[in-house]
């Protein structure tokens, strides 16, 4: 009778030790679990940034493009400017002559 008590004694411990081992498993997976969401989470965001990014750099070039035609437009008009009043003061001076 000890021995069967002992027995039934030792197969409680092993079912004890079982079913810590399984919470311990289960918690395990649900933390790989998560873990990939996490990674699907990250992959996702950066696949977005990498679009956002594409975006960005198209227009910011678009407006350095813009920004180089408006400062040409400007020296243009400046040089325009000056030439006009070279030539007035030209005729200016050469005129009273």
């Amino acid at each position: 009778m000890t021995t069967d008590y002992r027995d039934f004694n030792k197969i409680q411990k092993a079912r004890n030790e079982i079913t810590e081992i399984k919470g311990v498993m289960l918690n395990n997976i649900e933390l790989i679990l998560q873990r990939g969401e996490k990674i699907d989470n990250l992959h996702d965001k950066a696949q977005e940034l990498e679009q956002q990014s594409t975006v960005f750099y198209k227009n910011s070039q678009s407006l350095k493009r813009r920004m180089f035609w408006r400062n040409m437009k400007l020296l243009m008009a400046v040089l325009l400017i000056i030439i006009i009043i070279i030539i007035v003061v030209y005729f200016a001076l050469n005129g009273t002559k």
